[in-house]
């Protein structure tokens, strides 16, 4: 931790090596280990390796002077990308003499470990993009001079519809960074970039010190930049209707679950809802049921101080008369490559407690097509001939067999009492 908060870059420079240090600190952070515990190996190795690297910077030199004597026009780029362990974004001048020589330099960069709370890849590139965006007010509001344009890249279609869109239709968390990024940016200013040609990538992955001395494309960046702008390869990116986000498709199954027990549990519902204890004559008495913060009806039981998965230890209430619980069943059942009854209950119940499910099991394997085809024949073997004792014609108890729980004591003396 020290020896990451020595290195001095104020304009975020070394950023994609500063980001190694951050993301194993908080690889650290998420293993929860304590100030006198030994490192993981994997991690241990990785630090060992960025350390030994890190006294490379000092024979790094950058020159200050980022732009031409005699400037004709000046653009501000900006890139933006993000990864499942960090996102930033990095802006670059490209100015044009009066010659006609281009020169792109790199003014100043910003990057962040991504959240311990998982998003999806499409947020945190909007993330990205946030942050790529404050950036940009930030040097406008700093410098003297005025850029004659704006150019902001991004790799993520999804990101740049969301952009392009009215907040008001979107999710809170999208809803409100796109806010924020409409009020700094116009919509207009956004591009696509493949991810092959974003410097940004640096950002989100980072690089080791040795690497990032020689890495051209960071300091200078693309090489297409130095051309003329109609041989850059970017597109607008223009895209029609209105993206879902992920959210909502997977959203879909528990909008679906919710109406299923509405029709099925109403009264233990409204019940439950009343902090009321459910009536005796109830065939949910005995998985005390609960409701949960999205309202879907669970199954209560004893399992709270384990270390399964909410779902597993409180599945979700189902009624197998319900047509959406014979749609999982079967869907499962294919899932699994027509699995039997026993294996297609034990997935089920995973996330879902269906009423009677053992039952819908076995319908739902008898009623596959398939599993009737290639249900094999069970044939009947032929039975061995009956030993002759027991078909041969005989008086009763002309063969006795007597069972004595003890030993039997005989005397081999003759005479009396013998």
């Amino acid at each position: 931790m020290s020896d990451i908060a020595q290195i001095f870059d104020p304009l975020g420079l070394l950023g994609p090596c500063i980001i190694l240090g951050k993301i194993l600190l908080q690889s650290l952070w998420s293993l929860k280990l304590d100030w006198d515990e030994s490192l993981p190996a994997t991690i241990d190795n990785q630090w060992r390796q960025l350390r030994q690297e890190l006294p490379v910077l000092n024979i790094l030199k950058i020159p200050r002077f980022v732009s031409n004597t005699s400037i004709v026009k000046l653009e501000l780029h900006g890139f933006a990308d993000a990864s499942l362990q960090a996102y930033g974004a990095c802006l670059y001048i490209r100015s044009l003499s009066s010659s006609g020589e281009i020169q792109v330099r790199l003014l100043t960069a910003k990057s962040r470990v991504s959240p311990l709370k998982s998003l999806t890849i499409p947020r945190l590139e909007l993330c990205g993009a946030l942050l790529l965006a404050q950036l940009v007010d930030r040097v406008k509001n700093s410098m003297t001079f005025t850029f004659d344009d704006i150019f902001l890249w991004c790799d993520s279609t999804v990101s740049l519809a969301w952009i392009r869109t009215s907040p008001s239709t979107l999710q809170v968390f999208v809803q409100n960074r796109v806010a924020q990024i409409q009020r700094l940016i116009q919509p207009n200013q956004w591009h696509h970039v493949r991810t092959a040609d974003n410097p940004a990538d640096f950002l989100s992955r980072g690089i080791l010190p040795s690497a990032l001395l020689d890495c051209t494309v960071w300091w200078n960046g693309l090489q297409w930049l130095s051309q003329p702008k109609d041989q850059w390869p970017y597109s607008a990116a223009t895209f029609e209707g209105e993206l879902p986000e992920a959210k909502d498709l997977s959203d879909t199954p528990r909008y679906l679950i919710t109406i299923s027990q509405k029709d099925d549990f109403a009264k233990e519902i409204q019940t439950l809802e009343r902090s009321h204890a459910l009536p005796r004559h109830s065939k949910l008495l005995s998985l005390n049921p609960f409701l949960d913060d999205e309202g879907i009806l669970r199954v209560g039981g004893r399992l709270s101080q384990s270390n399964f998965s909410f779902d597993v230890k409180h599945p979700i209430l189902l009624s197998s008369k319900h047509h959406l619980t014979k749609l999982l069943f079967r869907h499962e059942h294919l899932r699994l490559f027509h699995a039997g009854q026993q294996q297609l209950l034990y997935s089920i119940r995973q996330r879902y407690w269906p009423l009677a499910g053992r039952n819908l099991a076995k319908q739902t394997v008898h009623s596959c097509i398939k599993c009737y085809r290639c249900k094999p024949l069970q044939p009947s073997p032929i039975m061995g001939n009956l030993p002759k004792a027991r078909v041969t014609p005989a008086p009763p108890f002309y063969n006795t067999g007597i069972d004595y729980p003890g030993p039997v004591y005989l005397s081999s003396k003759k005479g009396r009492g013998a």
